[in-house]
């Protein structure tokens, strides 16, 4: 339980602070589709239709990403970065500008989502997003602003 508010719930908590009612890309959509009153696009596909075609027709590409989360108004993004490589590699014109990482993951997917700003100019405002959020967090989630 502890992993899951320290990983999901914070990530739903910063969509709600500073993106609600915008178009965020994630994994691990739960928390965030319950608590984060955004619009979500499921990058890993279980939650979103067009993604889920995607991967299970394996006609996933970079190309395929960037031009739905563009379609959709992407603005800004939270992925698991290992699970983005060779032909799932994220666009180059995302910015990775920090990250949120958990101690003693148990029941996370993986112990660190980075944060991506998908708008071409999204960055700044992201970053000053989470150095913000970084003084909320619980005292053993580490954000850190690249």
């Amino acid at each position: 339980m502890k992993n899951i508010h320290d990983q999901q719930c914070q990530m739903a908590d910063f969509v709600r602070r500073y993106y609600r009612g915008q178009t965020v890309g994630a994994h691990d959509i739960g928390a965030l589709c319950f608590h984060g009153q955004a619009e979500v696009v499921d990058l890993a596909g279980l939650g979103d239709r067009r993604m889920f075609w995607a991967v299970a027709s394996n006609d996933f590409t970079t190309k395929v990403l960037q031009d739905y989360c563009a379609s959709r108004g992407v603005v800004m993004a939270m992925v698991y970065d290992p699970v983005f490589k060779d032909a799932y590699a994220l666009p180059d014109s995302w910015k990775r500008v920090g990250t949120l990482q958990i101690q003693d993951n148990y029941v996370c997917a993986m112990d660190t989502v980075s944060f991506y700003a998908v708008a071409h100019d999204a960055a700044p405002q992201l970053a000053e997003y989470l150095r913000e959020f970084a003084k909320n967090v619980p005292t053993d989630v580490h954000v850190q602003v690249k």
